[in-house]
C-alpha cells in the first residue's frame, strides 16, 4: 500500500508489517503483538489498517510508524476491504462477513448478503454494495 502521506507498507505472515519512507530503498519492520496472518492493507479516514486471519486487526494513526491491535469477538478470515460512507471502512471475508470500522473502532460483524458465502471483494452499486463471492455476485440484503 502506498499511503496518502507517501509511506510504502507491506503486510505479511506472523503479524509482520514493513514500512518504507524512502520509496522502497529501505524498510523498517514492525512485529505486531499478535501472530496474525496479514493479507491486506487499507487506508481510510487518515488511518491505516492491516487485516487477515485472527481475532484482531491492526490500526495505525501515524502512517504506519506504530500500530495497535483491535480485538474482534472471534477468529475471522478477512480478505478484502471497501470504503464505507464517511470515514469508514468495511473489512470483508469468510462466512459472509462484513465488519464495519469507523472512527470509534470496529462495529458488530454483519452478514450483508444474508448468507455465509465467502466474500472476496465488494464495489458500490446503484442499490448498495455488490459482493464477489464463491457463489458469484451478491447484492446486499435490506436490513443486513
Amino acid at each position: 500500500l502506498l499511503t496518502g502521506q507517501g509511506s510504502l507498507l507491506i503486510a505479511g505472515e506472523g503479524g509482520m508489517i514493513f514500512r518504507s519512507t524512502d520509496g522502497g530503498e529501505s524498510f523498517e519492520r514492525w512485529d505486531t503483538d499478535d501472530a496474525l496472518s496479514l493479507f491486506g492493507l487499507a487506508e481510510a479516514g487518515g488511518r491505516v489498517f492491516a487485516y487477515g486471519f485472527g481475532d484482531s486487526f491492526q490500526i495505525s494513526e501515524d502512517d504506519g510508524a506504530s500500530w495497535s491491535s483491535i480485538r474482534l469477538p472471534d477468529n475471522f478470515l478477512l480478505i478484502a476491504d471497501i470504503a464505507l460512507p464517511g470515514e469508514g471502512l468495511g473489512l470483508i471475508g469468510g462466512s459472509g462477513l462484513l465488519i464495519p470500522v469507523g472512527p470509534d473502532g470496529a462495529g458488530t460483524p454483519q452478514r450483508p448478503t444474508g448468507g455465509r458465502a465467502f466474500l472476496s471483494g465488494a464495489v458500490p452499486g446503484p442499490d448498495g454494495l455488490i459482493f464477489a463471492s464463491e457463489s458469484g455476485l451478491l447484492q446486499a440484503v435490506e436490513g443486513n
